[in-house]
């Protein structure tokens, strides 16, 4: 019997890749994937904003404002970092 890459066979299962990818403690951000983040908070705030509007219920545009907040955050900290390496 082969032995699992990890404790209790969690490498074998299929969404292992992805939540290794968002892991920031096990993979470094690169630029890219600080920009990344930031468009996706930057969406993930328009659409709260979006729905705040639509329903008319003001409830939804604080986490709007939370996420505009680390979206910012992030696109900042994103150019404060050096390009991508391109070597490996």
């Amino acid at each position: 019997m082969a032995t699992p890459a990890t404790p209790g066979g969690v490498g074998d299962s299929p969404g292992w890749g992805l939540l290794h990818r968002l892991n920031p403690i096990k993979t470094p951000p690169t630029r890219t994937r600080v920009r990344i983040a930031a468009a996706a908070f930057a969406a993930g705030a328009v659409v709260l904003a979006v729905v705040g509007w639509a329903t008319g219920q003001r409830s939804w545009f604080n986490p709007a404002v939370s996420l505009g907040i680390l979206a910012l955050v992030w696109g900042l900290f994103s150019l404060t970092m050096r390009g991508d390496d391109r070597s490996s």
